[in-house]
Formats: structure tokens, sequence, C-alpha cells
């Protein structure tokens, strides 16, 4: 006969004292399940009202920038950044935030040079290789104006600044084709005049800046050969050049100059020398360089972009590479000390991101930076510079079981191709393995915390194969299933323990397909759903338990906002976050009941390093239900939900009408447990007979004597048998569940 055992019934019939450790870590483990299966119970009815809330950060800075072009608008106090990448959109830094200007202008110079012009209140552009070769334009902060196409022969990686005194525009140097120009121009606002052919030799990717203090332009270093570095120090004070040192920083390329007007200080940061990218500040004062020792500051790089604000007086820094990774972060100096003066990911798509159960926080990976993200009132934070995550195609899961992310990450453009998997333990990442699968690209994965593995499936190179990662080795465990594919997205049912799989692109077409995979097979789910697309993003909500499909790539055109659920059996079309995106992360934050959803390209067809969530709000209180549930409303079936939320919204029964679900009485849904003995050749057999109102997909632990557990999993069947071998007689108990008022027992005494 079923029977409740109080808790202090259950405590008294303890045994073993030196079972005792064991048990409270058996009964945290059962709390933890017992949520899980009181979801599992009923199933959810769809609310297109349910999630209405979203929430972005509006800042848009850059993505990472090799070589970008910065000068200091001192009439709009305002850092102006020209990037070097295929859109050519203009972005200003006031010291807080980026903002993306959208203006149609020189799209796609590659490398040119800027300066701003503070007599005629514009900053100038002129040079970089691209589609647009010619020309020499003007930004006014709204808009660009071609001034001319006469001038410089085409070339790019130019010094180039602003001679505020004789209010010229001073270029020196570049490149086309190979080869190095050695001439001096400069600009008067209206046309270009050549004033010199003689001076340093001929070289590019050298840095310039104007020394107010010393009415003079100073240039250092560039590469005056094939792959001759100079070390020298040159001045021009408008009519001839003067060699004025020959020592002081190592001969190098790609650093960066700016003038500090307050300390009269020529500034300047990094570069390439004879070996790698350096990290060092040195500044010029005129007539000798002196190296800055700092504690922290920028990692080595070459190709930044550097200006000086004169408003707040700092040098600000921004963009570059050291070979391995991009930085893309804002520095600044103040003659003293290096500060990252902005901390947010930088706009970039196919992005990994997880939830991160041991930090409680999402963690995000681009280049060489791990990123975590604790809600929009903390913002992102960087918390890792290692290379250990560099690739060029990642794809990542978290393994709730060992509490680390794992992460494949691809060379797929080396030659031969490479892969590592690499996890991250919440301080570091760790390199666990260059075996496996082979390298490759739009790959996806997904953690299946029932059986404790993390799951892989294709690829471009991938073919049609499905890999599982237990934490020390990888195993192919199919090559049938659903045909070879990438840009695919997975994301696992941890209700009904399958990883779900929809769309892709087969290098021919977008696919529309939907599969599971429950650790032996693939089995395709005929059923009507979203259209055929890829580079979409999915993951699993379990406040809803279901899986979460938003946005992608239909086809050419502009990329989906539309958000889908499934529930294992249908498609169903739920309210747009009103987003659309492609090639973004999202996932689910559990702790705060958020879904939320990073970068990507948007409806403008630009990268975005926006950060969306998405989140229920059923009291109407304008912050996710989580929140309420962290500020002391009732949630005891512990889905981050509001009990009377549940409800309300239809996701959970309260048939008594007393406010609380009915998945949350105590074993409301067990109506039979029958516990016996019978002796066998070898001891004895416990056998336990249940029933209960249980949907298919449902799962159940039951133990005996809180030492030894089984989970069967439900099935079509009204009633289930668990059996246990006995050595030798004695008074056993079997529990089910972990209910609020103690266990739900049976006895069965051996004799």
């Amino acid at each position: 006969m079923i029977r409740q055992r109080s808790a202090a019934e259950s405590t008294r019939s303890r045994r073993a004292t030196e079972n005792r450790l064991f048990v409270t870590g058996l009964r945290t483990a059962m709390a933890r399940l017992a949520p899980v299966l009181c979801m599992a119970l009923f199933p959810a009815a769809v609310a297109e009202d349910c999630f209405v809330q979203n929430r972005g950060t509006p800042s848009s800075p850059p993505k990472q920038q090799l070589s970008p072009a910065m000068a200091f608008d001192a009439g709009r106090g305002v850092t102006v950044m020209y990037p070097n990448d295929s859109q050519g959109l203009m972005y200003e830094w006031d010291g807080a935030t980026w903002a993306r200007k959208d203006a149609v202008g020189p799209r796609r110079f590659s490398r040119p040079g800027l300066a701003y012009d503070s007599a005629r209140g514009v900053t100038v552009l002129f040079g970089g290789s691209g589609l647009q070769t010619h020309g020499t334009w003007a930004w006014d902060g709204e808009a660009w104006s071609m001034l001319t196409a006469e001038g410089p022969s085409i070339r790019e990686d130019v010094g180039f600044t602003y001679d505020c005194l004789r209010g010229v525009c001073v270029l020196f140097g570049g490149s086309s084709s190979g080869s190095k120009f050695g001439e001096t121009w400069e600009w008067n606002g209206e046309s270009w005049k050549l004033c010199s052919n003689e001076g340093p030799r001929p070289r590019n990717r050298l840095a310039m800046a104007y020394n107010s203090a010393r009415r003079m332009t100073i240039m250092f270093g560039g590469e005056v050969g094939s792959h001759e570095k100079s070390g020298e120090t040159w001045g021009w004070d408008g009519e001839t050049w003067t060699l004025l040192a020959e020592t002081g920083p190592s001969p190098r390329t790609g650093h960066g100059m700016a003038f500090d007007s307050a300390r009269e200080r020529i500034v300047l940061f990094g570069g390439w020398d004879d070996q790698e990218p350096t990290d060092e500040t040195w500044e010029w004062d005129g007539s000798q360089w002196q190296e800055r020792i700092v504690q922290s500051g920028p990692s080595g790089r070459y190709m930044t972009g550097m200006a000086y604000d004169d408003r707040r007086q700092v040098t600000v820094l921004f963009g570059g590479w050291d070979v391995d990774c991009w930085d893309s972060q804002i520095w600044e100096w103040n003659g003293s000390a290096w500060t990252i003066a902005q901390r947010a990911p930088t706009p970039l798509d196919q992005l990994p991101m997880v939830y991160d159960n041991r930090r409680n926080s999402l963690l995000l990976v681009r280049s060489c930076e791990t990123w975590e993200w604790r809600g929009l009132s903390s913002g992102w934070d960087l918390i890792d510079t290692s290379n250990l995550a560099v690739g060029d195609a990642n794809a990542m899961a978290y393994d709730s079981v060992r509490e680390v992310a794992v992460m494949f990450t691809c060379d797929v453009y080396s030659n031969p191709r490479k892969q590592a998997t690499n996890e991250w333990n919440g301080e570091m990442w760790v390199r666990r393995s260059s075996t496996g699968p082979s390298s490759r690209t739009g790959h996806a994965m997904a953690f299946d915390s029932i059986r404790g593995v993390t799951v892989m499936f294709a690829g471009l190179y991938g073919g049609s194969d499905t890999w599982e990662w237990d934490g020390n080795t990888w195993v192919q465990r199919s090559n049938t299933g659903p045909s070879a594919r990438r840009l695919h997205a997975m994301a696992f049912d941890e209700v009904r323990g399958v990883v779900v799989m929809f769309g892709g692109f087969n290098e021919r077409e977008f696919l529309g397909d939907t599969w599971e995979w429950d650790g032996v097979e693939w089995v395709e789910r005929s059923a009507p759903g979203p259209s055929p697309r890829g580079y979409h993003t999915m993951m699993y909500d379990p406040a809803r338990r279901v899986t979460v499909l938003h946005g992608g790539d239909t086809g050419p055109g502009m990329p989906s906002d539309e958000a889908w659920e499934w529930d294992g059996q249908v498609w169903t079309p739920v309210l747009s976050p009103g987003v659309p995106r492609r090639q973004h992360a999202m996932t689910f934050d559990s702790i705060r009941g958020v879904r939320v959803a990073h970068g990507g390209v948007d409806e403008k067809l630009q990268t975005t390093s926006e950060t969306w969530e998405w989140f229920a709000d059923c009291n109407c209180n304008d912050r996710p239900d989580g929140d309420d549930v962290d500020a002391g409303a009732p949630d005891c079936n512990g889905n981050r939900v509001p009990d009377d939320c549940d409800i309300e919204r239809g996701l959970a029964r309260d048939a008594d009408a007393n406010g609380v679900p009915d998945t949350c009485e105590p074993c409301s849904f067990l109506r039979h447990l029958k516990a016996d003995c019978r002796a066998n050749a070898d001891g004895f057999q416990i056998r336990a007979v249940l029933k209960a109102d249980l949907p298919p997909e449902a799962k159940l632990t039951i133990c005996l004597d809180l030492l030894d557990c089984q989970t069967v999993r439900w099935g079509e069947r009204a009633r289930r048998r668990v059996v246990w071998a006995i050595p030798q007689a004695d008074e056993h108990e079997v529990c089910v569940g972990d209910c609020s008022q103690g266990e739900w027992c049976a006895s069965a005494t051996c004799p």
C-alpha cells in the first residue's frame, strides 16, 4: 500500500550512518530531477502572447578591424573611424559609445588616409584600395562629399595627417601593385600640390602625426624594401624633410601614432618588428623617444588605428591583429596608463554562445575573446583572451554534467585543415584533443544531458557523420540519417531525451526537414513547419518545454524574424520578437528565464553586436518572470515562472484551484506504488509496481533504500515494474520522487 512518509520518519529510518553523505547527494539530485519530472506531466499549451517583451543594447560598435583609419573631429568632439571592410560605414566614438553612420560615400576603400581638417570642419579621406580607387572625400558628420578625383595616384597604406598651423593635409608614401612611393603631397582644401620627391626613402605602412608645439609633421617607421623595416624618425616643416633620429623604437611597420597636445608628446603603440607584433608604448618629446613601461595594456598588435581626443585628453586606440587574434576593444592612453573604455563584443556573425550553469551566465566566444553576459543591467564582461578559442569555424555546447563548455574549433583554410577540441572550465580554456572528427565548417553541436555526451553533426567537409564526445574521446556513432549539410541548427530536448535538428544548406538549396537523434539513430519527423533555411538558431526552453527556432536565411534577401516552437509533434509559429537576424547566436538563460540573442546580420545586411532578450512577462511588470521569482514570487515547480503565471497561461493545471500547479502537489501524479520481495536461487528479488498519470515521454526515478536508483522512461504503458536483486533477507523501502513533505514510499520485507 502506498503511504506518505514524513521527513522525520524518513530520517529515522536511515540504517547506515556511513551512507549519509551519499544519501544527501542523492536527495539533491532527486530534487533537481523533480522540476523536470513535474514539467513532463502535462503538455504545454502554446501561448502566443506569453513572450511579448524584448530588450536590446542600442550601441552599434564596429566589427573587428585590421588597419582602421581614425581621426579626431574637434568640432564635434568625436573620434571618427573609417573601417577596413566591405561595408565602408563610418563610426564615431564619443568616449562612451559607438555610433554607426549609414551614409552613402566612398564604399569599400581599404587602408586609406584619414585626417581632420579643423579649418574647414571636415574629416578628409584619401586613397586606399577598393572598388572606388580615385578621389578625395570629406565627411561632415552626416554625409560624404567627393572633393576631387585629381591628385596623387592610386595608393594605400599612406602616411596622412593635418598641419593645423598651415591648414593643409600632408601625405607621404604609400604603395600600389607592389610599388612604394616617396612623394610628399599637400591638400589645401581645394587642390593637391606635389611638394617634394626628396627626403625619406619610399615606404608604406608608416605612421605620421603633426606636432603643433614644434610646428612639424613627424614620421616614423614603415616598410622601405620588400621586407625591410625602417626605424628612422623624420620631420617635415612644409618645405624639407629632416632626419631627426635613428634610435628609439625598433624598426617596424603597421604601428599607430597620435599627438597628445596636452602633454606635447607623440604617442606610438605596437607595430610589427623583426619577429612579431609588439605591445610597446613609446613617446616622442620633440627631440628623443622614451619607452613607457606599463603594467597592463593592449596586447601586441599591428595595423591599428589611433587618434588623440583633445576634448578628453586621451589617445584612442582601436583594432589591429596579433596573428592569431583580432582585438575589438577601445583602449585609451592618458599619459601614464592604458584602460579599456568599453567592454562589449564587436559585430561578428556565426558566434557560438551557451549558458554556463556553473557561473550562471552566458558564454560567448569571438576570435580570441571569451565574453560573459549576466543580463542587461550587468552587460558584457571580457573574461579571457586565450587563443585556444581561435578558429575559422567553431561550434560549442555546454556539458551540464561536467560543467564545462565544449568547443570544436577548426581551421578549414590551413593546409592540411586542422581541428581541436577545447573546454572552458569556468576559469580557462583547456586543449583536450586534436583527434576525432575531421575539420569542418557550418557544423552544429548539442549536449545530451541524459546520456552525458556532446553530439555533433555534419558541416562542410563533414559529410553526414554523427559524432559524440564523452569528455575524453570522440566516437563516430552514425554515418546515416540526415543528408550532408551545413548551416543547420540543433538543440537537446531534455524532457523527451532527443537532439532536435532543423534545416541547413546542402550546397544546392536550403533544407526544411526536422530530425531527432535518440542516441542510437536519426528519425525524420514529418511535420509542416518553418520554411527551408540556414544560418538560423535553435535552443531548448525548459520553462515551456519546447525547442525554439529563430531567424535564419530563407533565400536571397533579408534575414527572417520568424519564431517557431517544436513540442515533439508539431511546429507552431509564435509571436515574433521583431528582430530579423541570421548567423546570430541564441541560448536560454535558465536562471533569469529569458531567451538571449546576440550578433549576426540584421535587416540592413550589416553585422551587429546588439544583444536582445526575449522574455515572458505574464504579470506585465516589464521584467522577466525569472526576476519575479528571484524577488520572492512562488515557483514550486522550479521552472522560473511564478505559479500563478503557469496556471494563467495554461502551462500547468490547478484542478483544486488552490493557486498551486497540480504538478507541484506532493506526488499527485502517482496513483499506485507497491513493493514485494520474492526468493530466488541467488537470494531475493525486490519488485516495485507503479501506476501514474504520465505522458509517454516522461521519466521517473525510483530508488531502493535511497541508494540504488533507476530511471525509467514511462512509454505507452499504464504501469511500470522495476526489479532489484538482493543477496540477503532484510526490510527495504522503495521510494519515488522527492516531494515537499517527504518521499512517497512502499515497504517490502524479505523473510
